[in-house]
């Protein structure tokens, strides 16, 4: 076995280098919704007797997560993103906080397992999107895990640093939820490359009015509903038993925008796409804005869909509830 530290002492190494260094160079904090991911992980990594294939982390951005999986000895790591100076970051932080790990470039993720075939530990790194990891509909694995991007770009945005990249998705119509990744995810990953025993997490925010409300778009006083019955909605998904209550499930809270504000460009492009969305009403009445001028503070409320798929042939899964609690 390599000689990986542990993860408590990585997870504190990580967090005061995030906060001193890779903030400034433009990477995301280590927020509420990274921990809460981390603990679904910790959940997957406790329960699941399915970890013989590749753990698959979409939208590194720190390599937060990836290095939780690698210090807690998961065998194999895939890791993309779609920036690719968050991929460069997210490999020099790997190696130097766990170098006996080895890494691979490869964009063929089979061919990857293949070559690391006889390592105990190796990891992944490439610069794909959703859409690019999702054309490979044989190839399975064991957990799959995404904190998507959450805001959609209604002013003009330059994806240049890690963060802003990763806040934003491009979206032709914020109606039509087939443009949400979140649906495409569900659409492709959930249904072709999980196999029986397989886990799939993901941020939930009730910022977006496609994940929270029954019928969005369609009335001025919403039904809103637990994540299942948007994905029995979406795909006919079944689910094997009760999810939590709502209130229950959004059990997490961040502030839109946190650590950007004092940052005088990204702030106001902040402001200004929080505030068109207000104003046009595409975002969920859930969504608490700040009385601050700039919309600084502004919150909403999340939480971790946890799933285990519970068929290998059909689209059946069990609600792992409350596992991002910890």
């Amino acid at each position: 076995m390599p000689n990986t530290m542990e993860w408590n002492d990585v997870k504190t190494s990580i967090e005061k280098e995030i906060s001193e260094i890779g903030v400034e160079r433009g990477e995301f904090v280590v927020s509420a919704m990274t921990k809460a991911v981390a603990n679904a992980m910790n959940y997957f990594l406790e329960h699941s007797h399915e970890q013989d294939l590749p753990a698959l982390d979409i939208g590194t951005g720190t390599a937060y997560h990836t290095a939780l999986l690698l210090s807690k000895k998961y065998p194999r790591v895939i890791s993309v993103d779609i920036n690719p100076q968050a991929i460069t970051y997210a490999k020099d932080r790997i190696n130097r906080f766990l170098p006996d790990i080895k890494q691979f470039e490869i964009g063929d993720f089979q061919s990857f397992v293949t070559q690391s075939e006889g390592l105990e530990q190796a990891v992944n790194f490439y610069n794909y999107d959703l859409n690019k990891v999702a054309q490979n509909k044989d190839f399975k694995y064991a957990l799959a895990s995404f904190n998507p991007p959450i805001l959609y770009p209604f002013h003009k945005v330059t994806y240049e640093k890690p963060a802003t990249n990763g806040v934003y998705f491009e979206n032709e119509d914020i109606k039509d939820e087939r443009n949400d990744l979140l649906y495409q995810l569900y659409d492709t990953i959930a249904k072709n490359n999980l196999k029986k025993g397989s886990h799939i997490l993901c941020i939930w925010a009730n910022l977006n009015r496609h994940l929270v409300e029954k019928e969005p778009f369609k009335s001025n006083d919403p039904e809103y509903v637990h994540p299942s019955v948007i994905l029995e909605n979406w795909f006919d998904f079944e689910f094997e038993n009760e999810p939590e209550p709502f209130e229950d499930f959004y059990c997490h809270k961040t502030v839109l925008g946190a650590g950007f504000f004092n940052q005088s460009e990204t702030g106001k492009l902040y402001s200004a796409n929080i505030r068109h969305g207000i104003e046009n009403d595409y975002y969920s009445k859930l969504l608490i804005p700040s009385e601050d001028e700039s919309l600084a503070g502004t919150y909403f409320n999340f939480g971790v869909l946890h799933l285990e798929k519970t068929s290998d042939n059909e689209n059946k899964f069990k609600i792992i509830n409350g596992s991002s609690k910890g």
